[in-house]
């Protein structure tokens, strides 16, 4: 209660409406709610749309820090770490505990699983129309961690401009940025469309969205990083041994 008292929650809802009765039980934890409808129309984006659309739309009105979870978080962030120590903040609990007490962190990921998720070449030409480039990474060459939990500075947001934003939101929800999906012949099937596979290939790139290096380092080798962000939340403590998650 002593974090949540002091969070402002934006529900981005997907779907419909129905999350409004669904969380409004829980609303008085927290310092203010509100809500965002996002339609995809024909082209399902999922966390893409959904995180694109919240940043065009709050761009000129951020806070300090913008922490993006999804309603799975509990699958990826570990919310009861020691299960006999009520007193160990679990990793959310904490990042926000941190940046409440003032402990700076331009941009940090928090989910559990830190892989190479990079395939190409679809991956290569899904970069090239989010970024507007005419070269990619190569695989070995791109690192991170899955599913898109992470917390950013206002000022790492703004490294883009807002038509950046308004153009990748774009790409991600019409026929252009599905131009990237090995489908079969000159078509795309409706399996094609419902994949989601364009949040699949862009998990890996959001860091760079944000001014990470393309190799993204785990958190507990991050010299950046305060010790309680290294040691919480870490799936594979064998950071060489990190495993490829490869399409």
């Amino acid at each position: 209660a002593e974090v949540l008292q002091q969070v402002n929650v934006t529900v981005v809802q997907k779907c419909s409406d129905s999350l409004n009765k669904n969380f409004e039980p829980y609303s008085q934890l927290f310092a203010s709610v509100a809500y965002m409808n996002v339609l995809d129309d024909s082209f399902r984006a999922d966390d893409c749309s959904g995180n694109l659309a919240f940043f065009s739309r709050r761009y000129h009105n951020l806070s300090d820090y913008t922490v993006i979870v999804h309603a799975d978080a509990p699958e990826h962030i570990y919310f009861v770490e020691e299960p006999h120590d009520a007193t160990r903040r679990n990793m959310l609990e904490a990042t926000l505990l941190g940046l409440l007490r003032g402990v700076h962190m331009d941009f940090v990921a928090i989910g559990q699983n830190y892989f190479r998720f990079w395939s190409s070449p679809e991956s290569q030409i899904f970069w090239k129309g989010l970024f507007q480039s005419s070269v990619a990474p190569e695989r070995d060459e791109v690192m991170s961690y899955c599913c898109v939990h992470f917390a950013v500075h206002r000022s790492r947001v703004h490294l883009r401009p807002l038509s950046f934003y308004k153009r990748a939101l774009d790409f991600v929800t019409s026929l252009a940025g599905a131009s990237f999906l090995p489908a079969s012949g000159s078509y795309l099937s409706r399996e094609d469309v419902a994949a989601r596979f364009s949040c699949q290939v862009m998990m890996s790139m959001w860091h760079v969205i944000f001014g990470e290096a393309l190799w993204y380092p785990e958190r507990s080798k991050d010299p950046r990083l305060p010790l309680f962000m290294k040691t919480r939340n870490v799936k594979n403590p064998n950071a060489h041994k990190a495993p490829e998650f490869l399409l």
